[in-house]
């Protein structure tokens, strides 16, 4: 009888964690898969094509966290896992898989870099850093990242039960050999992922460029009308995105950021990547060649312009993203979860 694991995320959405969970099920046919949302989002419907085991706490725009809890131990009263595969949803809800798992493995996903994925937040309160204490030595912990390993120890402490299991995306390399002109973004279209900093440069009279966009709209208003940028309602499928464009927009310098998987997409389909260095975008990239001091437009356009010049050396990135990709191998990342998986 094949393990029953139940994924923990905060909401069904096109959001990272989300997406790395949903790829991670899918390529380990030999379990049984189930998800547990805290909030209902845009893609569960397209997640449910594949896998029928969904289960949400909240539906409503009404986010009453006692009543979240409460369905939450009502939950695990009802059902029993061998493995609970926590991705976000917030400590206390972390607490609860941990007391009511009923043997069952609790393994903690780190994927942000300041542990509860508030972007407000650069680092955890004191009551956040008690009850990570005091389910510490319960809990397996994967780390996506060197500086979320390091954070974790500054706040919480030292564990043999923490690893770190890089993030990485199931495609493989694709050298890009056509130039479109076109320019893309593709995540959350938010202000707090720095999306604002987008739309000015759209707003330039006579752009040489196109800017396309991919996401979930976390604007209150409408989409934003401009003539130079286009909108693509959010999905699964992301590779025909990134084969159209040549560069990728990552503006966000959130604390929060662990291992973007947009931007191991982007090296993955040689898309070439504009953004800052912070501790993630460093980790990923190391010494490249198109990190910026800011999402200015005069940075961005003088950016982009250098990106399209004669004496660009395109083939070179492209090495650069190969080398990269080879580093973030999704069949090394699969065979280490299997192993925590059976230990």
């Amino acid at each position: 009888m094949n393990k029953k694991i139940l994924h923990i995320i905060g909401r069904s959405s096109y959001d990272g964690t989300c997406i790395f969970a949903y790829r991670l099920s899918i390529s380990l046919p030999q379990y049984d898969f189930f998800y547990l949302f805290k909030h209902k989002g845009r893609a569960e419907e397209e997640i449910q094509r594949s896998n029928k085991n969904i289960f949400n706490l909240d539906t409503s725009d009404n986010k009453n966290k006692i009543a979240i809890w409460i369905k939450a131990i009502v939950f695990f009263a009802r059902n029993r896992f061998d493995i609970i595969h926590y991705h976000s949803g917030g400590v206390v809800l972390l607490l609860i898989s941990v007391f009511f798992r009923k043997g069952a493995k609790v393994i903690y996903h780190i994927h942000c870099g300041n542990m509860n994925c508030d972007p407000m937040k650069k680092k955890l309160s004191f009551i956040e850093r008690v009850l990570y204490h005091f389910i510490n030595s319960k809990i397996f912990k994967i780390s996506v990242a060197d500086h979320v390993t390091e954070f974790y120890k500054k706040n919480v402490g030292v564990s043999d039960k923490l690893i770190t299991i890089k993030n990485s995306v199931p495609f493989e390399f694709q050298k890009k050999n056509i130039v479109s002109r076109k320019i893309g973004y593709i995540g959350q279209i938010s202000s707090y992922k720095g999306f604002d900093e987008i739309v000015n440069l759209a707003q330039l009279s006579e752009p040489k460029f196109e800017i396309l966009v991919k996401g979930d709209n976390y604007y209150k208003a409408s989409y934003f009308e401009n003539k130079n940028i286009h909108f693509f309602d959010p999905s699964l499928r992301i590779c025909e995105f990134f084969d159209t464009i040549d560069m990728f927009l990552f503006p966000s310098r959130s604390q929060y950021e662990g291992t973007p998987l947009v931007i191991l997409e982007a090296i993955a389909h040689d898309v070439a990547v504009i953004c800052c260095k912070t501790k993630a975008t460093q980790e990923i990239l190391g010494d490249y060649p198109l990190f910026v001091d800011s999402f200015s437009t005069d940075v961005l356009v003088n950016t982009i312009n250098h990106f399209y010049s004669a004496e660009f050396n395109r083939g070179k990135l492209s090495e650069i993203h190969r080398e990269i990709h080879n580093k973030y191998s999704f069949f090394k990342m699969k065979k280490e979860i299997i192993k925590l998986y059976e230990k």
